[in-house]
């Protein structure tokens, strides 16, 4: 009883360092949370829209004279790959945004939401729209959402590119969330068109203009999904088709692109919680260091009352395990 009465009012005479010290360690746990959080949530959603956008576990971008059916057929044939489906698109160097030249070689395609299930976002560019994005009718173009920022772009305004036929001028109708090469780090990004204006420019290529290219989605066994990086190197090794496109990632490659920017936020935000907490042990340690040397005169009283050496030590280890 005696000891229970001296913890307490130990207790109550550190009350305010207590309440700092668990304030501080409260917020420090609160942001680990909610960064483990974001983290767990963003990986879902940008796996989730990979999947509605029926994205492969491995993408190879190519030029269609690079890729040919024979490699297409070799992939097609290790015993790793479930299925292969191979999408035309072209390149073009020439693409004018808003009035400005874009320097960036873009993958043109066709849209079939049937196929490939991208998200859209609303007119404000900042959440993502409920119902499903339809086919673009001719004239119309959907740009990924980081065209808005990298060209200063909005919806309505106009996108041309200089074809064998002259010069065709889009209206930018949607802006759409592309969930593997859509993030602003990447060089490669993907554009929706009409069927119709798609055939009309695909079936005449121009020399360093308008490239035809092959997209081909490859599709691993889930039994080897766990090591992509070694299925890729398997495949090109049986079939050719890394070294003959211009450009192959896993999945996860663009997972990581996508969230380079939410990890680096992410990282630093951990990196100074760990170090404040840090510190706030070596201010505790410190703080019960001292505070020992501060009452040796009440421990001589204590044990003067008849209290033992173990008591003395169980009452100064209580006081904190109970703040």
């Amino acid at each position: 009883m005696a000891l229970k009465k001296v913890i307490l009012a130990n207790l109550r005479s550190k009350k305010s360092n207590f309440v700092s010290i668990f304030i501080l360690i409260f917020i420090i746990s609160v942001v680990l949370t909610v960064v483990v959080s974001v983290n767990i949530r963003m990986n879902k959603h940008i796996t989730a829209a990979c999947e509605a956008a029926n994205i492969g576990d491995l993408v190879t971008y190519g030029e269609k004279k690079e890729i040919s059916e024979e490699i297409i057929e070799a992939v097609k044939d290790c015993d790793e790959i479930e299925n292969v489906i191979n999408v035309d698109s072209f390149y073009a160097s020439n693409l004018v945004v808003n009035g400005q030249e874009y320097k960036k070689n873009d993958c043109i395609s066709k849209y079939n939401p049937k196929l490939n299930t991208y998200k859209m976002y609303n007119s404000d560019g900042i959440s993502l729209a409920d119902h499903e994005m339809k086919k673009p009718e001719i004239g119309e173009i959907y740009l990924p959402i980081a065209f808005k920022n990298e060209s200063n772009c909005e919806i309505g305004d106009k996108v041309n590119i200089s074809t064998a036929q002259g010069e065709y001028e889009f209206t930018i109708t949607r802006f759409f969330e592309d969930p593997f090469i859509g993030g602003s780090l990447m060089g490669l990004k993907t554009i929706l068109i009409s069927d119709e204006d798609f055939d009309l420019i695909y079936n005449h290529p121009i020399e360093n203009e308008i490239v035809q290219i092959k997209i081909v989605n490859i599709y691993v066994k889930d039994e080897y999904k766990q090591d992509l990086f070694s299925i890729k190197r398997e495949v090109n090794n049986k079939s050719g088709i890394v070294d003959a496109g211009s450009y192959t990632m896993t999945k996860d490659e663009g997972r990581n692109y996508m969230l380079i920017f939410v990890n680096i936020i992410n990282g630093v935000i951990t990196a100074v919680a760990i170090l404040l907490y840090i510190v706030i042990m070596i201010i505790i340690g410190n703080s019960v260091s001292t505070n020992i040397e501060m009452d040796y005169e009440s421990f001589g009283i204590m044990k003067a009352l008849g209290f033992t050496s173990s008591q003395i030590r169980f009452s100064i280890i209580g006081q904190y395990l109970l703040a």
